[in-house]
């Protein structure tokens, strides 16, 4: 009976011995790092990353519009006829207009470019004139370059409204010339979305001045404006 005894403790102890292994085994398992849990952690890191890649991309992009000037104007002709009840106007002007890049981080990309001239949000030009070139890269504001266009518009027995021949009378008619088109700001090869741009440059011809226009070759008077322009957007 005491040998029975003695030799059932002594299984029972070695069963212990050797069922601490396999608790061990189990718990390295629960601690254990699960590679599934690190792979979801590195790409929400990357998908954050990449959130603020975009949203330094659009600020730094755009948009930023360029600054338009509109330098002189060259009126070659301009001439209204009175009707009843209609007046006409054919008109033939030549205008420099020039552009500037603000931002010192970006290029600006210029796209279908065009222009009309306007008098009291009637069109006195028609149609609407491409810039040469309609499609242009400008520098950054560092490199201090300047686009230029010299447009060149005509209307021949346009109907406009009979308040052109009180303001002829007065000696000033003010224009407006728009200029249309689409820019999108480059860093390198990273370019933004393109977004609209709509001009207006208001041009006030003071025909009834002496000596504000200087006569150019080929007639004509040239009125030197160098007045800011307003974009839209």
């Amino acid at each position: 009976m005491l040998v029975n005894y003695t030799n059932g403790l002594v299984n029972n102890l070695q069963d212990n011995h050797e069922a601490k292994p396999a608790a061990s085994t189990a718990k390295d398992k629960d601690t254990k790092p699960n590679p599934n849990r690190y792979s979801g952690y590195v790409l929400a890191g990357a998908f954050v990353l990449c959130l603020i890649v975009v949203i330094v991309l659009v600020t730094v992009l755009g948009p930023t519009y360029p600054l338009f000037i509109l330098e002189d104007v060259t009126v070659r002709s301009f001439n209204a006829s009175a009707g009843t009840p209609l007046v006409t106007l054919t008109s033939h002007l030549d205008a420099t207009i020039s552009a500037g890049n603000p931002s010192r981080i970006h290029a600006i990309g210029y796209h279908g470019l065009r222009a009309y001239v306007e008098y009291q949000s009637q069109w006195i030009t028609a149609p609407e004139v491409p810039l040469s070139p309609p499609d242009l890269y400008q520098s950054t504001a560092s490199h201090r370059s300047t686009a230029t266009w010299t447009p060149s518009f005509a209307g021949d027995a346009v109907r406009v409204s009979p308040a052109l021949l009180q303001d002829l009378n007065a000696g000033v008619v003010n224009v407006t010339i728009h200029v249309k088109g689409r820019v999108r700001g480059i860093i390198g090869a990273l370019k933004s979305a393109p977004w609209s741009l709509d001009v207006r440059c208001r041009a006030s011809l003071p025909f009834g001045k002496l000596g504000a226009g200087v006569p150019v070759p080929g007639g004509g008077l040239k009125f030197a404006l160098g007045k800011p322009c307003f974009n839209r957007g």
